[in-house]
């Protein structure tokens, strides 16, 4: 069973036309999905200021403990780095 040049022409244009919408659609998707999380990090960032605001000391110390461990983890991250170590979180 022989294909014609006209066949394989034809179904290379076809194999072509389906990656193509499917870049389009991981693109598009994409797009969605990073949009979607920068208005979440904006409404987090507005809630967490909003909170910030009060002056609750037990609240004052959690938010202090927070930006204690992430001063860590930004470190850790770093050192890890400088020596080449890949962290668990990423693939």
């Amino acid at each position: 069973m022989a294909f014609s040049k006209k066949q394989i022409f034809v179904g290379l244009i076809m194999i072509q036309t389906v990656v193509i919408l499917l870049l389009l659609f991981n693109t598009i998707s994409f797009r969605n999905e990073t949009l979607s999380a920068r208005a979440a990090a904006n409404y987090y960032q507005k809630v967490y200021e909003e909170i910030a605001e009060r002056e609750d000391p037990l609240l004052q110390s959690l938010i202090a403990e927070r930006e204690r461990l992430t001063r860590e983890y930004t470190a850790t991250r770093e050192i890890a780095h400088e020596y080449g170590i890949k962290p668990a979180d990423s693939f």
